[in-house]
Formats: C-alpha cells, structure tokens, sequence
C-alpha cells in the first residue's frame, strides 16, 4: 500500500474546499496541527433551521492528527515547508 497523499494549499487559506484542512504550525517548539472543517449545527433540533458552520480544533501533534486522515487524505496548510516530515505521506 503507497504512502498517504496529502494536497498542499496555502497557510492563508481559510475553508477546506471538500473535508478538512489541516494547519500545521510551530507552538512552544513544538510541530502541531489543527483541524478545519464545517460541521452541522441544529440549534433548535428542526433539520430545516440547521446551518454549517467552521469549526477548528485544538492543536494536537501534527503526527497524531495527520494519522486520522491517513485513509482519505486531506488538504494540509504548512506555515514552513521545513515542518512536513516525509514519513507523514506524500504532500503535493
């Protein structure tokens, strides 16, 4: 089985254009990522008020996020090209 492939796109970039975009940054010395991606919202429980929104998690290791897209894939925004480690997959 091939390496997973990852899309690269700008750290500017502010939505996913399908799934989730996965920031990867340096915190406190550390190589960390979070998560972009819309989720749906009910407020009042009717499906026809719903809406979706951004949501964006806490950061993690960028290894450990990384490792939930594995299957799929997904966009990935680096704020240094210097961070993405190749044993991740294959970032085009």
């Amino acid at each position: 089985m091939g390496k997973t492939r990852f899309q690269k796109v700008s750290f500017d970039s502010g939505a996913p254009d399908a799934g989730a975009l996965i920031r990867i940054f340096r915190a406190r010395g550390r190589i960390v990522a979070t998560v972009v991606r819309y989720e749906w919202f009910e407020p009042d429980d009717h499906k026809f008020t719903g809406y979706a929104d951004l949501v964006e998690s806490s950061p993690a290791p960028a290894g450990e996020v990384l490792q939930q897209f594995r299957k799929h894939g997904a966009q990935v925004a680096l704020e240094s090209d210097e961070l993405w480690d190749a044993a991740w997959g294959d970032l085009r």
